[in-house]
């Protein structure tokens, strides 16, 4: 839905979520997303890192493309980095309290820059 906050830096709405979507839109007619003829002369599309094609968080967009599925790959990312930071925590001998200090700043990291409307 058009004009819904949407969480994301200037690369998510802008150059992100048009990747995703070609991405999606190509698994969902049974091709395999190899290049993207929509850039320059085309470029790669499997091989780059950024369109996230063997991600499992990006499975979201072959249900829907929109601004809705966006925040919500990106609050499952979120999610994701709170347990892994926390326990990251735990090799360095850190307490309970640092871990916890810890794991929100860097999950909360990039929703800090703000968000969006598409």
């Amino acid at each position: 839905m058009p004009g819904r906050l949407t969480f994301g830096d200037q690369d998510a709405p802008f150059w992100f979520f048009p990747t995703y979507k070609l991405v999606a839109e190509q698994i969902r007619v049974g091709q395999l997303p190899l290049w993207n003829l929509y850039l320059y002369s085309g470029i790669p599309l499997f091989a780059q890192l950024q369109a996230g094609v063997l991600d499992p968080i990006n499975r979201i967009y072959l249900l829907e493309t929109s601004s809705q599925t966006l925040t919500l790959a990106q609050e499952v990312s979120f999610a994701k980095a709170l347990p892994a930071a926390y326990n990251y925590g735990r090799s360095p001998g850190w307490k309970r309290r640092a871990r916890a200090i810890t794991a929100v700043i860097y999950s909360l990291q990039r929703f800090c820059r703000g968000a969006h409307y598409l």
